[in-house]
């Protein structure tokens, strides 16, 4: 049987718990719920004083409030739910009980930075297991690929027309045949910039050596990619050449991350 961990047992100083954040307060909690077998947990006594008893009477008010507030961001999050027919008693579900510390909830945080219903469905299926593996290097390059596939696609150009030198070329204000003609030319050589920049910063390096990327980063990027996929998808309807990956996909590049 494995010993039930207390929250003082984790954290032993109450001002330090006091200053943690809304998660990982609820990460210290869902540690001392996991150790404790065949758990069924009344909302209302976790919010008794023996949860704190532990640490200085003075502190007990105080630290209550923090854990309750830790408590609520689990519910919301899935992590622990109301027994379907035990109104007001608890069990953590399949999910939380994958998290047993801080860092294994900071790990989940990171997996959920990335919002798929911004995401271009092309995108999405092809970064969503390296976002979830943490391997976010690998995803920002597998977007980016897709938006050079998808430009090198749409324009009709060849293989070996690639990175920046490709969007430039792609959405040239006066030649390329992404451009659009109702745009000032101002528009236009942003718009242009705009790809080669994005391509030139991010998936050019990433072919040539390791470049280390935290999940918010890759997110971000991984958004931005999609924005000029879309951008790609509306300017190939207009030219009546398709942006599609698969072809390419299968012939150039056979492995799913290659970098080159």
């Amino acid at each position: 049987m494995s010993l039930h961990k207390t929250i003082y047992s984790i954290i032993p100083n109450p001002e330090e718990l006091l200053k943690l954040d809304l998660e990982d307060v609820a990460a210290v909690i869902l540690e001392s719920l996991n150790s404790i077998e065949h758990l069924q947990l009344n909302r209302n006594d976790f919010a008794m004083a023996r949860t704190v008893q532990e640490y200085p009477l003075a502190c007990h008010e105080r630290l209550l409030k923090a854990l309750m507030t830790g408590w609520g961001y689990l519910e919301r999050e899935g992590l622990i739910a109301e027994m379907p027919t035990k109104a007001g008693w608890y069990f953590i579900t399949d999910k939380g009980k994958t998290i047993r510390s801080r860092d294994d909830l900071n790990a989940y945080r990171a997996s959920r930075m990335l919002p798929k219903y911004l995401l271009h469905p092309v995108i999405a299926k092809k970064v969503e297991a390296a976002f979830q593996n943490a391997e976010y290097d690998t995803a920002v390059f597998q977007a980016l690929r897709e938006v050079e596939v998808a430009v090198r696609n749409a324009s009709g150009f060849s293989p070996t027309d690639m990175g920046a030198a490709l969007m430039r070329k792609a959405f040239d204000p006066k030649t390329g045949p992404l451009r659009d003609d109702a745009a000032i030319d101002m528009e236009k050589l942003a718009i242009s910039e705009m790809f080669a920049g994005l391509v030139g910063a991010y998936k050019t390096p990433r072919s040539h050596r390791h470049v280390v990327l935290d999940a918010a980063e890759a997110a971000e990027i991984i958004i931005f990619a999609s924005h000029l996929l879309k951008i790609v998808d509306t300017r190939a309807a207009k030219t009546g050449k398709s942006s599609s990956t698969v072809k390419e996909a299968r012939t150039v590049m056979p492995r799913a991350v290659t970098m080159q």
